[in-house]
C-alpha cells in the first residue's frame, strides 16, 4: 500500500470506445489500486464511446482496491463508467453489488460514474462501505460525478448522500422505488464486517483471504427455495429477502424458480432459474388496531399480516379510510412478508367530535385469496396545534420540522419536513417558503427565475408572517459537514429570519442578475476550515443591475481557525461581493470575522492575511449605514489588511453613522509591509 502499490486500469477488464454487453457473469475478489494520476483502479473500467453498453444480471461482489496516493483518486469502484459524452445511454438491469470496498477518495466502491446518461433498474447497492472511512463528500455506493444518474426499483444501504451522491442536483435520481431493506445475502453482513477494520483506512483483516472474497454469495435467503453459488439448493432458512417480489412490476420473471410470486425478484438473479423462491402462503390479518397516539385526531392503523396456511408468503396490502361512506385515504405496501406488522399513520387530522371512520384492509397474495376485515374507529383526542393553520397554499409553501402528513407544502399539517423538498416544489404561482424552527440544514444548488422570498422563524402555526414569534430565527446548524445555499437568480431573492452556523464553506453563495435581501439574518462561525471567500455571504452579480441590501443582521465568527500565512488569503472573509449595482449594509453588527491570530498547533499565529476581514467590495459602490465593525482580525501582509475594503470603481460609496471598533490586525513578522491595511 502506499506510493510503490501496484495496479492497474481495470483488475479484471478495461475497455476504450468498445460499447460493452455483460450479462450473468460475476466479478469477485479481484484486487487493484487506484490512482488517479495513472487513471488506476476499478474492477471494471469502461472509457470513451459506449453508447449501448448494457449489463444484466451482473455481480460484482468482494472485490478491494486500495489507496495509492492522495490524490483525488476518481477512477476507482467495482464499476467505473466514463463515456465520452453525458449523452451516451448506458443501461444496468438486475445486477447486484454487495460487499465491495475502495479507497479511492473520490470513488465509489461500486458503481462511479463519471458521465454518461445511465439507468439503474433491479439492481441492489449493499455495504459497500468507502474505504477511506473519512470521506463523505462522496458516495460510497453510487457516486455520479457528471450526467446523468437514475437509479429505480432497487435496494440501497441508505440514500444518504454519503452513500449515493450526486455532483450537481441533476447528477443522480433515486426514485421513490428504491428501498433501503436489508437484502438478506447467503453470505452475511457479520461475514463481511469481520474482513476488514481499520479508523482511517478498511484494510483486509485475518479473515480475508482471496478464495473468501471470490466465494462471496449474494443469493437471496428465502425460507421456499434459493440456490448457492455452486447451483445447489441453500439450506433451509427462517429468513425471507426483502429483495423477493420487489422489483419493476412491469419486469418479466418468467424464468425464476416457481412459485415466484408474479413479480421479478431485485437483484442479478432476478428472471433466472438461480432466482429464490417465493414462500407460499394463505394469508389471514391479526392484531388489527387502530389508535390515535400523543393525544392528537390522527389516527395510526396497525396490521399483522398472519399465515393461515403454508410456509410463508409475499404480499401486497391495501388499507383504506372512510368517512361517511365516502374514500378518504388509502395506503399500499408492496412487497411485505407473512409475519410482519404494517402500520399506517393517516396523513389527516380530524376535528374533534368528528363522524366515525371505517377503516378496511386487503392482504393480496398471488394464486390465493386475498385476507380482508372491517373496523369502525370513533375520533380521539384533540387536533394538534398547526391544524388547519397556514398561508395561501397557493402562494405559500410551508416546512415544518417533522412533517409527515401530505407532504405537498400546501399548510402547516401538509408541510414538507426538508428545504430540498420545498424549493423542488415551486411553481409560477409561488411567492413565499415559510420555514419553522428545527427544520435540518441542507446543501442546496439552486437555480430560480421568478422573485422569491424565504421567511424563517416560524413555529409552524401562524397563519402570517406577522405573527411570527418576536426575534425568532430558524437556526441551521451545518457542523461544518456541507455547504450552504448556492443559488443562481436572475429574478429578486429574499431570506429572512435565519441563523446560519457552521456552514462548510459559504452560507449564502448567490450569483445571477437578480436582486437579494438578507433580512434579520444571523451567519455566525462558518468556513472556518475552509481557504474562502465570503463565508458568510458570497455574491457575483451584474453591476448594472443586481443590488445587495444586508438589514437588521449579525455577522460573527466567519472566519479561519487552522490555516496560515499565504494559505489564508482570501477578499472578504465575511462578506465578499463583487460586480454588484450597490451593496446596503443598515443596522448590522459585523464581529470576530477574519482569522484566528492565536497560536494553535501546527499554525503559525498571525500569518496570513485577509483582504476586508470583514467585508470586501469590488466594482460595487457601498451604502453602509447604522452598521458597527466590532473586533474584526487579519493579518497585515504583502496586499491584504482591512476591516472593509473597496476594490475597483465603488464611486459613490457612503458610511453614515458607523461604528469601527476593536479591530486589530498584526504583521506576519516575514518583514512585509502592507499599505491596505486599516
Amino acid at each position: 500500500q502506499g506510493a510503490n502499490a501496484g495496479g492497474a486500469m481495470g483488475s479484471a477488464i478495461y475497455g476504450y470506445n468498445t460499447p460493452a454487453t455483460m450479462r450473468t457473469s460475476r466479478f469477485s475478489g479481484n484486487c487493484n489500486a487506484v490512482k488517479a494520476a495513472t487513471g488506476n483502479g476499478g474492477t471494471v473500467a469502461l472509457y470513451g464511446f459506449l453508447d449501448g453498453s448494457a449489463f444484466t444480471n451482473c455481480v460484482w461482489s468482494g472485490n478491494y482496491e486500495l489507496h495509492r496516493d492522495s490524490n483525488s483518486q476518481s477512477t476507482g469502484g467495482a464499476l467505473v463508467l466514463s463515456p465520452g459524452s453525458a449523452s451516451q445511454k448506458i443501461d444496468i438491469q438486475s445486477c447486484t453489488f454487495g460487499y465491495n470496498v475502495s479507497q479511492g477518495a473520490a470513488s465509489a466502491s461500486a458503481l462511479n460514474v463519471r458521465s454518461g446518461d445511465v439507468t439503474v433498474n433491479n439492481s441492489i447497492f449493499w455495504k459497500n462501505p468507502h474505504g477511506m472511512t473519512s470521506v463523505v463528500a462522496y458516495g460510497c455506493e453510487i457516486e455520479a460525478a457528471g450526467g446523468t444518474t437514475v437509479v429505480k426499483n432497487s435496494i440501497v444501504t441508505s440514500k444518504d448522500t454519503v452513500y449515493c451522491h450526486g455532483a450537481t442536483p441533476t447528477a443522480l435520481t433515486l426514485e421513490g422505488t428504491v428501498y433501503t431493506d436489508d437484502p438478506s445475502f447467503v453470505t452475511s453482513n457479520e461475514v463481511f464486517d469481520a474482513m476488514y477494520s481499520g479508523t482511517s483506512y478498511l484494510n483486509p483483516t485475518a479473515e480475508w483471504t482471496y478464495e473468501k472474497a471470490a466465494s462471496i454469495d449474494v443469493h437471496l435467503l428465502s425460507p421456499e427455495k434459493y440456490f448457492l453459488n455452486d447451483g445447489t439448493v441453500g439450506p433451509k432458512t427462517d429468513t425471507l429477502s426483502a429483495a423477493i417480489d420487489k422489483g419493476d412490476e412491469s419486469s418479466d420473471c418468467s424464468h425464476e424458480t416457481t412459485p415466484n410470486g408474479g413479480r421479478i425478484n431485485i437483484g442479478a438473479y432476478g428472471n433466472t432459474p438461480e432466482g429464490s423462491a417465493t414462500p407460499y402462503g394463505v394469508p389471514k390479518g391479526e392484531d388489527f388496531t387502530i389508535d390515535y397516539p400523543n393525544g392528537i385526531t390522527r389516527p395510526r392503523v396497525s396490521l399483522k399480516l398472519g399465515l393461515a396456511e403454508g410456509s410463508g408468503y409475499t404480499a401486497k396490502v391495501i388499507i383504506n379510510c372512510y368517512q361517511n361512506e365516502a374514500l378518504i385515504e388509502t395506503k399500499t405496501f408492496d412487497g411485505i412478508p407473512s409475519g410482519n406488522t404494517v402500520e399506517w399513520l393517516v396523513p389527516r387530522c380530524f376535528a374533534e367530535g368528528a363522524a366515525d371512520l371505517t377503516f378496511t384492509y386487503e392482504i393480496q397474495v398471488a394464486g390465493v385469496s386475498p385476507a380482508t376485515d372491517t373496523k369502525v374507529s370513533s375520533v380521539e383526542g384533540e387536533p394538534p396545534p398547526y391544524a388547519g393553520k397556514g398561508g395561501d397554499p397557493v402562494k405559500i409553501i410551508h416546512v415544518r420540522a417533522g412533517a409527515d402528513y401530505k407532504m405537498n407544502g400546501t399548510n402547516w399539517t401538509d408541510a414538507f419536513p426538508d428545504m430540498k423538498s420545498a424549493f423542488d416544489a415551486v411553481t409560477d404561482g409561488t411567492e413565499e417558503i415559510w420555514v419553522s424552527e428545527g427544520v435540518a440544514p441542507a446543501e442546496l444548488a439552486l437555480t430560480l427565475t421568478q422573485p422569491l422570498k424565504v421567511r424563517g422563524g416560524f413555529a409552524g402555526i401562524e397563519n402570517d408572517a406577522a405573527s411570527r414569534p418576536a426575534g425568532a430565527r430558524t437556526v441551521f446548524d451545518y457542523n461544518n459537514i456541507s455547504p450552504g445555499w448556492t443559488i443562481d437568480s436572475s429574478a429578486a431573492l429574499t431570506i429572512e429570519r435565519f441563523k446560519f452556523y457552521r456552514v462548510k464553506t459559504q452560507a449564502i453563495k448567490k450569483t445571477g442578475a437578480g436582486d437579494l435581501t438578507v433580512l434579520d439574518c444571523q451567519m455566525c462561525c462558518n468556513g472556518q476550515h475552509q481557504l474562502v471567500s465570503g463565508r458568510a455571504l458570497y455574491v457575483s452579480g451584474s453591476a448594472g443591475e443586481s443590488s445587495v441590501v444586508v438589514s437588521n443582521c449579525v455577522v460573527d465568527g466567519n472566519m479561519t481557525v487552522d490555516q496560515h500565512r499565504g494559505e489564508s488569503s482570501d477578499h472578504g472573509s465575511a462578506f465578499y461581493v463583487t460586480s454588484c449595482k450597490r451593496l446596503t449594509v443598515d443596522e448590522t453588527l459585523f464581529t470576530s470575522n477574519g482569522m484566528q491570530l492565536a497560536n494553535t498547533s501546527g499554525m503559525y499565529s498571525y500569518f496570513g492575511y485577509v483582504n476586508g476581514s470583514a467585508v470586501y467590495a469590488n466594482a460595487t459602490p457601498v451604502t453602509m449605514r447604522r452598521t458597527q465593525f466590532r473586533a474584526n482580525m487579519t493579518g497585515n501582509r504583502s496586499n491584504g489588511g482591512g476591516t472593509v475594503m473597496l476594490n475597483g470603481n465603488c464611486s459613490g460609496s457612503a458610511f453614515t453613522n458607523c461604528v469601527f471598533t476593536g479591530n486589530y490586525e498584526r504583521t506576519d513578522g516575514s518583514g512585509g509591509v502592507s499599505d491596505y491595511g486599516g
